[in-house]
C-alpha cells in the first residue's frame, strides 16, 4: 500500500454503538428462592470459599505450564499447582495458585503477579 513511507494514510472509521452491535439473549440473574442477597459482614466479609484459586494461566503442553509455575514460584509463598483437565478433546494444562484464604490475599497475589509477571490472571473455584 505504501502508507507507511509516508508517515500519513486516509482511512475510514466506524462507530460501533455496543447497544445496537450486540444484543445479551441472556436472561438477567435471578435469585432462586426470591430472597434479595447480603453481603457477608464483619470478618466474613474478607473470607473467601475454601476452594478458591487464582489461575494464572492455562497451556496445551504441560512443559509451558511448569514453565509458568517456576516463575511464579519465584513471588510468592502460596502454593502453585498444575492440574490437568480437557479443553475442546484436548488436554489443558491450568497453574493454579491458592488456595486463597481471603479477599485481600487475592488482592495482594493479583497485584504481584501483574506486577512482577505482567500477568492477568482469574477467580477460579476447584
Amino acid at each position: 500500500m505504501g502508507y507507511y513511507q509516508k508517515g500519513t494514510a486516509h482511512v475510514e472509521v466506524e462507530v460501533i454503538d455496543p447497544v445496537d452491535y450486540q444484543r445479551n439473549s441472556v436472561a438477567a440473574p435471578a435469585v432462586e428462592d426470591g430472597k434479595p442477597y447480603r453481603a457477608p459482614e464483619g470478618e466474613d466479609a474478607e473470607r473467601l470459599p475454601a476452594n478458591t484459586f487464582y489461575q494464572a494461566g492455562a497451556f496445551s503442553t504441560r512443559a509451558a505450564a511448569e514453565q509458568k509455575k517456576a516463575r511464579i514460584v519465584r513471588h510468592t509463598d502460596h502454593p502453585v499447582t498444575v492440574r490437568e483437565g480437557r479443553g475442546d478433546g484436548r488436554a489443558l494444562f491450568k497453574v493454579l495458585v491458592g488456595p486463597l484464604a481471603d479477599h485481600t490475599e487475592l488482592v495482594h497475589l493479583r497485584s504481584l503477579l501483574m506486577r512482577t509477571e505482567n500477568l492477568k490472571g482469574f477467580v477460579v473455584y476447584d
